[in-house]
């Protein structure tokens, strides 16, 4: 099997080794290093990451491959903008004004035996 250019760059880059910090991992593929660290700690690291005492570890070849593939890899699925402007208007709207509402000065509910009494308390906003 032919060594991939990226295995070969990072070869380049930590030479005479086969494992990295799970924080140069993410430096080669241009992340912070606090968000290589929160990813890690949420399970959500690209790479294989596994601990020696209390360092997370990756194999050069695991980075090696993350960066041969990335362009390979189906990416998060997003939701259409047309779904993301309804539901954002979804969200933002107001009860309209067609629905009957009740007027909280005219029901009392601690002094009320039953609810028989409430439908002739409420007022519909279509007739104000």
């Amino acid at each position: 099997m032919a060594r991939s250019r990226s295995l070969e760059v990072l070869q380049d880059i930590f030479p005479n080794r086969a494992l990295i910090s799970a924080t140069d991992a993410g430096k080669a593929i241009s992340l912070a290093p606090q968000t290589v660290k929160n990813q890690v700690s949420a399970g959500n690291f690209p790479i294989p990451t596994f601990s020696i005492g209390s360092k997370r570890i990756c194999g050069l070849t695991d980075v090696a491959d993350y960066i041969e593939n990335i362009g390979k890899r189906p990416s998060r699925p997003r939701e259409p903008s047309h779904l993301r402007f309804a539901l954002n208007a979804f969200r933002r709207r107001k009860a309209p004004a067609a629905f009957p509402t009740c007027d909280p000065s005219a029901v009392s509910m601690a002094n009320q035996p039953q609810h028989d009494n409430l439908r002739a308390r409420c007022r519909d906003t279509r007739s104000a």
